[in-house]
């Protein structure tokens, strides 16, 4: 797969220019994995500002499904060590939860 090449430049003018992200991605072929690493980039560069990143980090459709579609962690963890608890205790380390 060959490197595509996007100035920096056309990138900071568009985000100078009010560009949403969105219109960014649009008028590269970008995705939102792609932008955000591009927006890194820029950083490490010192072409923007970690602030500026801030502002332009948003939460996409996809990234709200998967924060809420996925199986919640476990709520109880065992305190020697740390792994979730199931009914009976810790199955790692056969400590009975309500043990005295």
């Amino acid at each position: 797969m060959q490197k595509r090449k996007i100035s920096a430049k056309a990138i900071l003018n568009r985000l100078h220019d009010g560009f949403s992200d969105t219109q960014i991605m649009e008028q590269h072929g970008l995705n939102s994995v792609q932008l955000q690493y591009i927006y890194r980039r820029l950083v490490e560069a010192g072409l923007m500002t970690h602030f500026e990143l801030y502002e332009r980090s948003s939460l996409t459709d996809s990234d709200v499904f998967r924060a809420f579609s996925e199986k919640p962690q476990a709520i109880l963890r065992c305190h020697d060590c740390g792994q979730p608890l199931q009914d009976e205790g810790c199955p790692w380390c056969l400590t009975l939860k309500f043990s005295p």
